[in-house]
């Protein structure tokens, strides 16, 4: 829709130019509409994208953090299990 009527007649100009609002030519009017869609669907997959990045980089941020913790309490039982084995014939030997 170009604003225009049957006999040419643009009437959106008309209409600016006595609210006394500068004036758009209709060509750039018609610019500016036909590559708002573009530009909208840009900015909206730029969205998407970082946003995805932002939770992508906190999951791994979460499982690196989890791997972390693992590997302490897997070390750590591996201590206890050893301390277990030297103690125990200590405890068999004294008759615990």
């Amino acid at each position: 829709m170009t604003g225009k009527n049957s006999a040419g007649y643009d009437w959106r100009a008309a209409h600016l130019a006595q609210s006394g609002k500068n004036v758009m030519s209709p060509e750039v009017y018609d610019i500016f509409k036909d590559f708002a869609a573009p530009i909208a669907s840009i900015i909206a997959a730029s969205a998407a994208a970082f946003v995805a990045y932002r939770l992508g980089k906190s999951q791994a941020d979460s499982a690196r953090l989890q791997a972390e913790i693992a590997k302490r309490n897997w070390q750590n039982s591996q201590r206890a299990s050893r301390i277990g084995f030297v103690r125990a014939p200590h405890r068999t030997l004294r008759g615990h």
